[in-house]
Formats: structure tokens, C-alpha cells, sequence
């Protein structure tokens, strides 16, 4: 509950605000279901706290569970309610080539607003003929993916274009996406079906970070290398 323009900041409020805190300060805590409960429902009633307050220190699971069941009881007055919404299961996709953190930070966010994620993985065909090549194979990519605690399930053979169909096939509820632009081969924005149905879910893009980013400094340092390597001037410099 938001305060009105003639009302103060709420207990309710403050106590929303100690438990987000409380919750973003823990990052090894997404086994337990009230926690994953209480932060999804409160997430979207105070995103300048949870924008804020992101990068916190950790914090003892059973503080952060004592926080979750005292906020859902200062919203509902029983914390079992929670158990009674049904679960978000959220299915992101992506072509993850070369991983960096601004895949791991649009992993972790769509986790945190989620039950279960699953994460799909897009073919090498369908990254080349809408991106071009990759450097790294399907397989790997997918397996680099598996070893982030964030995921819950990582699957491959994945269209670039999901439709509801895709994430039904998982099991799921909701599509994520960053806050950036999502166009596919055909001039299609990927998210739109999923806003018309209610199913989407949208988190901040990581900004100054990317694939293309990441491949121009390996090109400009192959050249390099190679330029060290074939120019007998820089014989002596590379012995050194």
C-alpha cells in the first residue's frame, strides 16, 4: 500500500521496507518458498527500494523469514495466504553467447520474481539468421548457464521468437525481458503477445555490457597478437 499525498509513510510500509531490505541483502536464500512469496508480492509496491538497496551485505535465513511472515501477516493477517496465489514460473530466453554479467544480472532478476525459472537457450540456426554466428556452441552456452544457482532449469533447441506455446510447453506462467527493445527477424517485437496476455515480466537491462562489446575486443586483440606475431620488429618486444 502506497501512502496518499495527506498520509505518511505507513508502519505497513516500514516494515515492507525493513523486509525488501532484509530480503536483497540474502543471496542464497531462494530455497525458501515464504521468502519467494512475501519479495514477489512486494516487489512491485516499492521498486525504489528494491532498486536501492540491491547490493546490500548478506543476511541469516531466519531473519529474512522471520521479515517475509511479518510482512504477509501485516498485509493479509496470516501469512498462509501466500500458499494459496498460484506459483510464477517464468520462462527467459536468450542467446547467453559468451556470458557476462549482464546475462547473470537478467537471470537473477527474473528468478527473483519468480518460483521457478526456466531458461532457454536459442539454436545456433536461429542466432546466426538473426544475429549472426556465435562463438560459442548451443551446448556450451547452455552448459555455462547450468552452473549459475539462479537457474532452475536450462533447456536448448529453443526458437529466438518464443510464443505462448513455448513457455506452456515448460510449464510456465510468464515471459521476461529486459527493458529493452526486442525485435525479431521478421520486424516482430517479441514481447507483445505476452503483454496482450497478461504473461510478461519486465527487468531492468544491465547497461555498458554485451556480446558485441565482449567480440569487437577479442577481434581488435587477435589483431593485435597476430600483428605481434608476423611483424619481425616485435620479435625481440615479445621475447622481453
Amino acid at each position: 500500500m502506497q501512502p496518499t499525498d495527506q498520509e505518511g509513510p505507513s508502519k505497513h510500509d516500514s516494515v515492507m521496507e525493513e523486509f525488501l531490505l532484509s530480503y536483497l541483502e540474502a543471496k542464497k536464500i531462494f530455497e525458501d518458498p515464504v521468502c519467494q512469496k512475501a519479495f514477489r508480492k512486494l516487489q512491485g509496491e516499492n521498486t525504489a527500494v528494491f532498486e536501492t538497496l540491491e547490493k546490500k551485505a548478506d543476511i541469516k535465513k531466519k531473519d529474512i523469514t522471520a521479515h517475509a511472515k511479518q510482512v504477509l501477516e501485516s498485509n493479509n493477517g496470516k501469512s498462509s495466504q501466500v500458499g494459496e496465489e498460484q506459483s510464477v514460473r517464468i520462462y527467459l530466453d536468450g542467446g547467453f553467447d559468451l556470458p557476462h554479467s549482464g546475462h547473470y544480472n537478467a537471470i537473477r532478476q527474473a528468478r527473483n520474481m519468480s518460483d521457478y525459472l526456466v531458461v532457454g537457450v536459442a539454436t545456433d540456426y536461429e542466432m546466426e539468421k538473426v544475429k549472426g554466428p556465435t562463438i560459442l556452441k548451443e551446448n556450451e552456452r547452455a552448459e555455462i548457464l547450468r552452473h549459475c544457482k539462479f537457474t532452475d532449469k536450462v533447456i536448448t533447441d529453443c526458437p529466438y521468437t518464443p510464443d505462448i506455446a513455448t513457455i506452456h510447453s515448460q510449464g510456465c506462467t510468464h515471459y521476461a525481458h529486459g527493458d529493452d527493445p526486442c525485435i525479431d527477424s521478421n520486424g516482430v517485437d517479441v514481447c507483445q503477445v505476452f503483454r496482450e496476455n497478461g504473461m510478461f515480466k519486465l527487468f531492468k537491462r544491465t547497461e555498458g555490457v554485451s556480446t558485441t562489446d565482449i567480440t569487437a575486443r577479442l577481434l581488435d586483440l587477435a589483431a593485435y597478437n597476430n600483428e605481434m606475431l608476423t611483424n619481425p620488429e616485435n620479435n625481440l618486444e615479445l621475447e622481453n
